[in-house]
């Protein structure tokens, strides 16, 4: 299943690492430390958003059966929509999976 994050942009849930909101990230050392080091070495998805409300973070791997570090990709999605209602969505598509 996909989540929808704005602009045309769905992103494969399972590859979903986390969901910050903008203000919490600037907020935070850590989590602005790590972004710009994730943006150091990986190439910011969708940066044509005037408006970023949200961060989200995927992690995919080229083969499902590798584990290892080395063989995941880390990207760096913008939305302009809201952290809260991308978690809404998110429990939404669940609970409609656990239902079928």
């Amino acid at each position: 299943m996909f989540l929808h994050i704005g602009n045309s942009n769905n992103i494969l849930l399972k590859n979903i690492v986390a969901i910050i909101d903008r203000k919490s990230l600037e907020s935070s050392n850590d989590n602005n430390t790590y972004i710009q080091k994730l943006l150091k070495n990986n190439p910011l998805s969708n940066e044509d958003i005037d408006d970023v409300k949200t961060y989200i973070i995927t992690c995919s791997s080229n083969d499902s059966r590798k584990k290892r570090k080395s063989d995941k990709k880390y990207n760096l999605y913008t939305s302009n929509i809201s952290s809260t209602t991308l978690f809404r969505r998110n429990k939404n598509i669940e609970t409609r999976l656990e239902v079928d």
